[in-house]
C-alpha cells in the first residue's frame, strides 16, 4: 500500500483532534488525499477539526465511514479505548495510525485482530499547536513502527506526504526511542526560546 503518487485519492478518517493528527490529516489532505470522516471527544473540538479540515465530521467513532487510512490523533492514554472502538467496524487491510512516542503496536491490538493494519509513527518535533505542526513537520524524523511488510508503506508515506525522514524503531525500544525524542525536541526548542529571549 502506498499513498505517494498513488492514481487514486486516499480517503482517510481523523479520530481525535490533536495537534499531530489534525496537521498529518492537513498535509495528506493538501497531498490530494481525501479526508471522508472526522470524530474526537466532544462535539466542539469535532466540530473544530472538521472546520480546520473542511471535512465532513460525526458524532461517533462507530459512525465514520470506510476508510483506507484511520489517524488516532488522541492522547496517549485513549489509543487502547480507541482502538477497540475502531476494532468494532474496521474493514480488513485498513491501516490503523497513532503518533505516540512511547508506544509501539501494543494499544492497536484489538483493531489488529480484527484485520486492520497497525502503525506507530512519531515525529521527533515539539508542536505547541496546529500551526507549528503544519511549519514543523517537514524535515522531521519519525519513528516508524509496524510489521515488515508495511514499512515500505509508512517509509513513503513520510518522506513523500509528509517530507520527513523514517527511523525504524523495534517495538522493545519505543520507550527508549520517545525519552530520546522528547529529550531532543524540547531541548531545542527551550533552546531557541532561550537565544530569541536574549
Amino acid at each position: 500500500m502506498s499513498l505517494a503518487n498513488s492514481p487514486d485519492r486516499t480517503r482517510l478518517t481523523l479520530i481525535g483532534a490533536g495537534r499531530v493528527g489534525t496537521a498529518v490529516a492537513s498535509v495528506l489532505q493538501s497531498r490530494g488525499h481525501e479526508i471522508v470522516g472526522v470524530v474526537s471527544r466532544s462535539p466542539s473540538s469535532t466540530q473544530a477539526a472538521g472546520d480546520h479540515l473542511q471535512a465532513p465530521v460525526v458524532g461517533r467513532i462507530e459512525d465514520l465511514p470506510p476508510a483506507d487510512l484511520v489517524l488516532l490523533g488522541v492522547t496517549e492514554g485513549a489509543i487502547e479505548e480507541v482502538a477497540r472502538a475502531v476494532a468494532l467496524n474496521v474493514a480488513p487491510g485498513t491501516v490503523v495510525v497513532h503518533f505516540a512516542g512511547a508506544f509501539g503496536l501494543t494499544p492497536l491490538r484489538a483493531a489488529i485482530s480484527n484485520g486492520a493494519r497497525g502503525a506507530a509513527l512519531h515525529p521527533v518535533q515539539a508542536m505547541p499547536s496546529v500551526e507549528h505542526a503544519l511549519a514543523r513537520l517537514p524535515g522531521s524524523a519519525w519513528g516508524v513502527t509496524c510489521p515488515e511488510d508495511l514499512r515500505d508503506w509508512a517509509h513513503s508515506l513520510i518522506r513523500n506526504d509528509l517530507d520527513g525522514e523514517p527511523i525504524d524503531v523495534r517495538e522493545d525500544d519505543r520507550a527508549l526511542w520517545h525519552a530520546a525524542s522528547v529529550t531532543t525536541s524540547n531541548g531545542v526548542a527551550a533552546l531557541l526560546s532561550a537565544a530569541s529571549a536574549s
